[in-house]
């Protein structure tokens, strides 16, 4: 405690006294400290750092080891980034230079990676594994096991014309994995196959069929995504498929609505859709379960419902102080800044 006591003493007085500047946020619960880079929330102790060439965060979003947990998300990623984040997770250093990154992190999850982003073409490698126990009775090796994995990433794009990733894995304890997705772009439409799998993801093997179609006044989405048939005879093959469509009536009002369905390996089947109209900042809708879908935003000012029920938004840009209500609680937030 009076170590964590003596490094926000340090941090604001550094903070106040530097020439750059540096701001302090005070949050229900939270103290933040920023200053050139640097960032410390109080009392979670998550401490990042945002430098030219070197940076320390957190490692697993928005990078090649996110797309490594979830290969079938809308947009992948093939390079490294070490992020500012409220949230722990996999934290770690990087460094970079000139289209180049390498991170590093040693703890309960230990990886090493390099990665290279440029216009066309992006390429990275990946070491990862945790320290985890096997435990007793059932245990899936295929899931549980992520240990020693080796991933090559790479990832080919030409702007509408098409998109190309490729994820090969490979661990000594478990063999060969393979996971690639494509999507070919002709005029307004876009056709996308997603299939494979990689010995960090949460799931099975799967195979997504996507068909986008857009232009100014309409938009569409189908999404039909099968999963591979389970190994124990009590449970049933995965199936999950999105529809939805937006159209644009009149300059700034559009009429949007959506279905999903998901059949899962339990046999658990849900559909549920949503049916919104827009106009400006202004969104109006409802779904399958009648929960109202409300949302006004302003430059400074959001009201609106969402899973955790209403909340309230309002900023003082001026006096750096925003005021924050949900169903759950109330939360004020002052900035500081130091010139």
């Amino acid at each position: 405690m009076r170590k964590t006591a003596f490094l926000i003493l340090l941090f604001l007085s550094v903070a106040i006294y530097a020439e750059d500047g540096g701001s302090l946020l005070l949050s229900n619960r939270r103290l933040v400290f920023s200053y050139s880079g640097l960032s410390y929330i109080f009392p979670d102790n998550i401490f990042s750092y945002e430098g030219k060439f070197l940076s320390y965060g957190r490692l697993d979003k928005k990078s090649f080891l996110n797309t490594q947990f979830n290969p079938y998300r809308e947009k992948l990623y093939y390079s490294f980034d070490a992020r500012k984040s409220n949230v722990r997770g996999i934290r770690g250093m990087e460094v970079k230079y000139d289209g180049f990154s390498f991170v590093l992190a040693l703890g309960k999850e230990s990886l090493s990676g390099l990665s290279y982003d440029s216009k066309f073409v992006d390429i990275a490698l990946l070491y990862y594994t945790e320290d985890g126990k096997i435990r007793e009775g059932i245990y899936n090796y295929r899931k549980d096991l992520r240990r020693d994995v080796f991933s090559l990433g790479l990832s080919l794009s030409f702007p509408n014309m098409i998109d190309a990733s490729f994820i090969f894995s490979y661990s000594p304890h478990l063999g060969c994995e393979y996971f690639f997705r494509t999507g070919i772009h002709i005029g307004h439409f876009l056709l996308s196959v997603k299939a494979g799998n990689t010995f960090l993801s949460e799931s099975d093997d799967e195979l997504e069929l996507g068909l986008e179609y857009q232009e100014e006044e309409l938009t569409f989405d189908l999404m039909i995504r099968y999963g591979k048939e389970s190994a124990y005879a009590s449970l049933f093959r995965k199936y999950e498929s999105l529809f939805k469509v937006r159209y644009n009536v009149y300059d700034d009002f559009y009429i949007e609505t959506s279905w999903r369905l998901d059949f899962t390996k339990e046999g658990e089947r849900k559909k549920r859709g949503k049916f919104i109209l827009e106009f400006g900042q202004l969104r109006l809708g409802t779904d399958t379960s009648l929960m109202p879908i409300f949302r006004v935003k302003e430059k400074n000012i959001d009201i609106g419902s969402n899973k955790k029920g209403p909340y309230v938004k309002i900023k003082f840009p001026q006096e750096k102080f925003s005021i924050k209500l949900n169903r759950q609680e109330l939360v004020l937030e002052f900035r500081m800044e130091f010139p």
